[in-house]
């Protein structure tokens, strides 16, 4: 039984390659839902708190109704 997911990677993260991450995780799971986030390294929680409880809120509601 798949697990829904969700990724938000920060555009900007010293970490890895978002970019490519993202191109990659879309390639091997395309039923994850994945997001680039502009203008936020890889701490996206304290760079874009409002952003990432609104995506969190909305994926929940969305996952409830499938």
């Amino acid at each position: 039984m798949p697990a829904p997911v969700q990724l938000l990677l920060g555009q900007r993260s010293a970490l890895h390659d978002s970019a490519a991450v993202a191109e990659r995780v879309r390639t091997v799971v395309p039923g994850w839902r994945v997001e680039l986030v502009p203008g936020t390294g890889h701490a996206l929680s304290i760079e874009a708190p409002e952003l990432v409880v609104r995506r969190v809120l909305e994926f929940g509601s969305t996952r409830r109704s499938d």
